[in-house]
């Protein structure tokens, strides 16, 4: 197989992948969505207040549908997702969100279990590598006598049983 064709086989894939990248960045589901899909993936992220644990999209109870609605009147009147968010957080506190912010103590939720696995993850690797590291053992003429009669009685059948 000549140079130039290996070339061209390699080449051939990476421009197919190229053209289906691009093809694919620029499908009009890329567009800006709609009313109703932004306020669908908004209602998930909030926490029905008289639901134990149900997101408003998922209650059924009368506090989620007028959430539900509230979200929806207020895109209409063109705020951003954060403004709706932060005007429910003043009303309903913090709890309405269902995934607790990044930033601040409550970052912590977050920060604090990559911290420990990380750190669990050190200590069963120290662990380890301690074990594996064998200390040099001194043999004396005395421990080898007694290994070679030891052998010598094995041998002769008079080893203690």
């Amino acid at each position: 197989m000549s140079v130039a064709v290996r070339r061209l086989a390699w080449l051939a894939p990476v421009v197919l992948l190229a053209g289906a990248l691009w093809v694919g960045a620029s499908a009009p589901g890329s567009a800006k969505p709609s009313l109703a899909a932004r306020a669908e993936a908004l209602e998930t992220n909030l926490r029905c207040p008289s639901c134990e644990a149900l997101s408003v999209a998922d209650s059924t109870a009368s506090t989620a549908a007028a959430i539900r609605h509230l979200v929806l009147r207020r895109m209409q009147e063109g705020q951003t997702d954060r403004q709706i968010e932060q005007f429910l957080i003043t009303r309903y506190g913090q709890g309405i969100m269902l995934r607790p912010p990044t930033r601040g103590i409550a970052g912590l939720v977050w920060l604090l279990p990559l911290v420990v696995g990380g750190l669990a993850a050190a200590a069963v690797g120290a662990f380890f590598w301690r074990r594996r590291r064998i200390e040099p053992v001194t043999v004396d003429e005395a421990d080898v006598d007694l290994v070679k009669s030891a052998m010598q009685d094995r041998v002769n059948g008079t080893a203690l049983r």
